[in-house]
């Protein structure tokens, strides 16, 4: 089971509905259903009217957006063409790896990133998803590594240290 959170200027509706023509799920960010990683689903938890901090929807494991949006996890240009890309690459794969505890194929070499300032709000909001999926199981969640200290050419992804509560 996949939640997935659409942040659009003014297509967030059509955006919303060609994932759900591809088979996504409508839910309610305010009401999401119970995660559960052996359900093959993709979830899309729209908003419903609830307020959210910069589209970082604590409970999503993606947000996709379009135009500028840049606090999103896949940016897409507008149309059926990008979406069904990233349907097909991205998001089928990623429920997929979720349901089976798959990890997904690694890089075999690193590939160097120029410094990004917006890696910290990058980390913050995955520190936030998974204080929300497993905050009672860790003691603290770190960004740490390369791409915590600014101006440095770094992997591109954030690297996340979580400390486990002990016994």
């Amino acid at each position: 089971m996949l939640f997935v959170g659409v942040a659009a200027h003014d297509n967030e509706d059509q955006i919303s509905g060609q994932l759900i023509g591809r088979g996504a799920v409508a839910g309610d960010i305010a009401a999401p259903p119970v995660w559960d990683p052996a359900t093959e689903a993709i979830y899309l938890l729209r908003s419903g009217g609830v307020s959210r901090t910069g589209h970082s929807w604590p409970g999503l494991h993606l947000a996709i957006a379009t135009g500028g949006w840049c606090d999103a996890d896949i940016v897409i240009d507008p149309g059926p063409e990008a979406l069904d890309a990233r349907w097909e690459r991205r998001l089928v794969p990623f429920e997929a790896n979720l349901r089976t505890g798959r990890r997904a194929p690694r890089r075999q070499r690193a590939v160097l990133a120029d410094p990004d300032p917006t890696w910290p709000q990058q980390a913050q909001r995955l520190m936030e998803r998974l204080l929300f999926s497993i905050g009672g199981m860790i003691i603290r969640a770190d960004h740490i590594g390369s791409t915590s200290v600014p101006g440095l050419p770094a992997k591109q992804l954030p690297v996340i240290r979580l400390v486990p509560r002990s016994g």
